[in-house]
């Protein structure tokens, strides 16, 4: 039952990829871009559910 209202809640549609600079944390774009507060080239990658 617990997978099944998981299934409704989360559905694929609804995940998003948020992107962060590692080095200050701040939110980007695009992976390939760089870091707008610290010019860090090193961008993190999370997928929500």
């Amino acid at each position: 039952m617990i997978e099944t209202v998981k299934s409704l809640l989360f559905t694929e549609s609804e995940r998003e990829t948020i992107y962060e600079c590692r080095r200050c944390g701040t939110g980007v774009d695009s992976p390939s871009s760089t870091c707008p507060s610290c010019g860090n080239e090193d961008i993190a990658s999370f997928h929500t559910r």
